[in-house]
C-alpha cells in the first residue's frame, strides 16, 4: 500500500490523525488567577452532571451556572489554585471526547460572571 504524504499508511490513517489532533493542545495564555472560570466551547451531547463531575476532578466547585443551550458555563472553585489546576487540565481539550468542541477556559471575577 503506498504511503500518504504524511507518512501514515492504510485504513487506520484517519484514526491516527484524530488521535494526534486530540492530543495536540494549545497552552492557555497567561492570566492572573481567580477562583472563577468561564468555560466556552461546550458542545452537546453531554449532561450537566457529566460536566460537574469533570470540573470536580480538579477542585471543589462552590458555584456553577450553565446556559440553557449548554454552550457556556461559569464555575467558582474553593480557591484560585483549584481553578488554575482546572484551567490547565481543560484548556483546549476536546470534550466530550468524540463529539465535543475545544474548550476555552479563562479566569474572571464573580462580578463579571454575574453580569454575563
Amino acid at each position: 500500500m503506498p504511503a500518504r504524504s504524511d507518512g501514515v499508511r492504510g485504513r487506520g490513517a484517519n484514526v491516527f490523525a484524530a488521535v494526534l489532533a486530540a492530543t495536540t493542545r494549545e497552552e492557555p495564555p497567561p492570566q492572573d488567577p481567580t477562583s472563577v472560570l468561564r468555560v466556552e466551547g461546550l458542545k452537546r451531547p453531554f449532561t450537566e452532571k457529566q460536566l460537574r463531575e469533570l470540573l470536580a476532578e480538579t477542585g471543589e466547585v462552590t458555584w456553577f451556572w450553565i446556559n440553557r443551550i449548554k454552550s457556556l458555563a461559569f464555575v467558582e472553585f474553593a480557591n484560585a489554585a483549584q481553578a488554575e489546576a482546572t484551567r490547565i487540565a481543560l484548556y483546549d481539550i476536546q470534550w466530550p471526547a468524540r463529539t465535543g468542541g475545544r474548550l476555552r477556559v479563562d479566569f474572571l471575577t464573580r462580578d463579571a460572571a454575574d453580569e454575563d
